[in-house]
């Protein structure tokens, strides 16, 4: 299993030391009636996404089981963005994505969507996609399902498998991330 290389590792750090990306404040993320999520498909790193949002849910849910509705693709949430590298060229599955969470806003009774990226990550490498990238395509991903569906509550979030068992999701602050980005460009 693949781990971030020291560039990420330094990488994720400014973002972090910048507020890009933040720990979790599982009281900010209103999970009372579930979550969907779109996390990458990647079968190492699957039982932690899915943990976390199963700990979040734990007080939010009393007596009840955790409603953690899945839509795991290989790339997570960066295919919701249209023409992203990360997708076939003349692919649908931006579209078909955002079908499937629509589906679910309505048939669970959903409202809350969580959005993931991740590194390492196989389908981005094979698609030449850097961490930068990733998370410029992440922000993307945001925009359009927070245009898509106005009501519902979208965040972002971004995994870092740094390797020993060491694994760790974190809240993608978005003006923070763009200001970020920006000043890399």
């Amino acid at each position: 299993m693949a781990t971030l290389s020291a560039d990420d590792v330094r990488l994720i750090r400014k973002l972090r030391d910048c507020g890009a990306l933040e720990d979790v404040a599982e009281h900010r993320l209103d999970q009372s009636r579930g979550v969907i999520a779109v996390p990458c498909s990647d079968g190492d790193r699957m039982f932690d996404v899915f943990e976390h949002l199963t700990r979040i849910q734990a007080g939010q849910r009393p007596g009840m089981h955790p409603l953690v509705h899945l839509l795991p693709r290989h790339g997570g949430a960066l295919r919701l963005v249209k023409g992203a590298p990360v997708n076939r060229p003349g692919s649908t599955i931006d579209d078909d994505l955002m079908d499937e969470i629509n589906a679910a806003r309505f048939g669970k009774g959903i409202n809350t969507i969580a959005l993931y990226a991740h590194a390492p990550c196989m389908h981005t490498e094979a698609s030449r996609v850097g961490l930068v990238q990733s998370l410029g395509l992440l922000l993307g991903a945001k925009w359009r399902v927070r245009e898509a569906f106005p009501k519902a509550a979208v965040v972002a979030f971004f995994h870092a498998d740094y390797g020993e068992g060491r694994q760790r999701t974190y809240f993608v602050v978005r003006e923070r991330l763009q200001s970020f980005l920006s000043e890399r460009l």
